[in-house]
């Protein structure tokens, strides 16, 4: 499992297979068409769970499939999350998407065209992970600020606590 992730008293393990709980306990194999993607990433934000793959970008309601963002880049999606109202989508070759409801996607322009691999919010940013030490800022989701890392190491995760 890559990731998990909690929203209207489901639990979600998004991987090379999708699994759902409401207790933690016992899990049940999505069947949807997204699952046979695998997930790279996956949030929850809005109502709605947002997961991403080489596929492209599935919107989940819960029970239903809602949206489908085919991969309409030369780029897979490694990276999703919700913060600020805003659902931040990264991939390969600098790729941004964001959205506000998860259903409808637009691309942004990074500035660079390292791999990226994960974003998270914390503290009013929306903060982007990738190849070379690629740091990446924002607060809108818009406008990216490309920041020092120290590293030309590849960074794969990033947390805000």
């Amino acid at each position: 499992c890559k990731k998990i992730s909690y929203g209207m008293n489901l639990y979600f393990l998004g991987g090379r297979w999708t699994y759902y709980s409401s207790d933690g306990s016992s899990w049940t194999k999505e069947n949807s068409s997204s699952s046979n993607w695998g997930y790279y990433g996956l949030t929850f934000g809005n109502s709605l769970f947002v997961g991403v793959s080489n596929g492209g970008i599935w919107t989940y309601d819960g029970s239903n499939e809602v949206q489908r963002k085919s991969r309409d880049t030369n780029s897979e999606f490694k990276g999703v999350n919700y913060g600020n109202n805003l659902f931040v989508s990264v991939g390969e070759k600098g790729v941004i998407f964001t959205s506000t409801g998860g259903t409808s996607w637009t691309e942004k322009n990074s500035g660079i065209s390292e791999d990226l691999y994960e974003v998270d919010f914390g503290n009013n940013l929306h903060i982007v992970v990738g190849n070379n030490g690629t740091i990446l800022t924002s607060t809108d989701g818009t406008t990216w600020t490309s920041r020092t890392s120290g590293t030309s190491n590849t960074l794969y995760d990033v947390t805000s606590l």
